[in-house]
């Protein structure tokens, strides 16, 4: 049975009580459709959450994120940009929005405006994942490491960067290096920092891994190279096999080619060789060994 008691007036307005709460929703509520369909389901607490947007997001996260007078705020900040939009619109919509409501607390930790303005953006073009614990989930290449040291797990596959071979990592390492060190520079694209992309980047190295990062570590997306960034700071969470250059699903639910590694090409991933060291693919690295 329904814990929803209601009643819809002729004009479409709703008086109902839920839980032992009344509510009163009138035909302009933004989630009016989504409101309906509950009291015919019975399910209360998306009923709640549709109805009571600012309680809704008030109660997640570590309460810094609220809504005022219909207004994503953080402390005493106005959010404006596209992810405080993306939240509103996923809560209409029945989405768990406590990851983003957390992405958007780490974000704001971001010391560069620019980041926090534009970050979201750059991850909705390149198809990037975000973790229960508000960060997000890239892609990068490694090489695997000919011998294993005294004290490295034994369990893991044991991978050196690229361009210099002696920074090792495996699953579950922390890489990092100081953000000032890091160009931040948005309209330089090969320079120092930690290189992260999207599935469609095309690094050298033979391993492909998935790396975590918080969005507060983000650096600088450069112009003109737009399916990578510029970080401080990553996680190695797991090796990745296969790249799936199209979707392996298709709007039927049937199955799609996937291609391997060995088959993956991007023509637009091309770009100029390095003006330090005349590597195509080294895109800055070269220039500090930190810079995996």
């Amino acid at each position: 049975m329904s814990k929803i008691s209601y009643i819809v007036t002729g004009s479409g307005r709703i008086a109902a009580v839920a839980n032992g709460s009344p509510y009163t929703v009138d035909s302009t509520h933004p989630n009016y459709k989504q409101i309906k369909e509950c009291l015919k389901t019975g399910d209360t607490d998306l009923f709640i959450q549709l109805v009571d947007i600012p309680k809704t997001i008030n109660s997640l996260g570590e309460g810094k994120v609220t809504v005022v007078n219909g207004v994503i705020r953080y402390n005493d900040r106005e959010i404006h940009n596209s992810l405080a939009k993306r939240i509103i619109w996923m809560l209409a919509e029945g989405f768990e929005i406590k990851p983003f409501v957390t992405f958007l607390e780490n974000l704001m930790q971001n010391p560069s405006r620019r980041a926090v303005n534009e970050l979201y953006n750059w991850m909705e073009n390149n198809d990037i994942p975000i973790t229960t614990d508000g960060c997000w989930i890239g892609y990068k290449y490694l090489n695997t490491a000919t011998n294993r040291l005294k004290g490295e797990p034994s369990d893991q596959d044991i991978l050196i960067d690229v361009h210099t071979g002696t920074i090792r990592q495996w699953k579950g390492k922390v890489v990092e290096m100081d953000r000032n060190a890091v160009d931040e520079d948005w309209g330089v694209d090969c320079s120092q920092g930690l290189h992260v992309g999207s599935s469609t980047y095309a690094f050298s190295g033979t391993v492909r891994v998935l790396v975590k990062v918080n969005p507060k570590d983000v650096v600088s997306v450069p112009s003109n190279e737009t399916n990578k960034c510029r970080v401080c700071r990553y996680e190695i969470v797991d090796l990745f096999k296969n790249v799936y250059a199209t979707p392996v699903v298709g709007p039927q639910g049937e199955s799609l080619k996937e291609l391997d590694d060995g088959d993956y090409e991007d023509e637009e991933d091309e770009f100029d060789a390095c003006e330090y060291c005349g590597d195509s693919d080294c895109c800055g690295e070269c220039t500090d060994e930190s810079d995996q």
